[in-house]
């Protein structure tokens, strides 16, 4: 018979490691990252990303802006996070017109 503490480890294996990947992840997050002090900012991401990638982009800029940052937020439909850097090479995609603005090339 299997008792109830190895019905529990066999329900969840490594606990301890479930900590420690979600420390990582909140140790690598940008919201704990933010800037030390003002700067301009580009937030971008596309319409076919997941609420919560949409969600945690909106909160990013929330914050930086609440620090003084200017944030232009670029949204591309049809688009995710993978696809935008496909495009940056072309001078009327939003997102290359916002980063050139920004490092003041435009």
């Amino acid at each position: 018979a299997i008792s109830d503490a190895d019905r529990g480890n066999l329900a969840d294996p490594q606990p301890q490691g479930r900590l420690v990947v979600a420390a990582g992840a909140i140790a690598l997050s940008p919201i704990e990252h933010l800037p030390a002090k003002p700067l301009a900012i580009v937030i971008a991401y596309g319409t076919s990303e997941t609420t919560e990638f949409l969600r945690q982009s909106e909160c990013y800029a929330a914050a930086c802006k609440a620090l003084g940052s200017q944030v232009e937020i670029v949204c591309e439909p049809n688009s995710n996070h993978f696809d935008l850097p496909l495009r940056l090479s072309d001078p009327k995609f939003p997102l290359t017109q916002a980063v050139l603005k920004v490092m003041q090339l435009s």
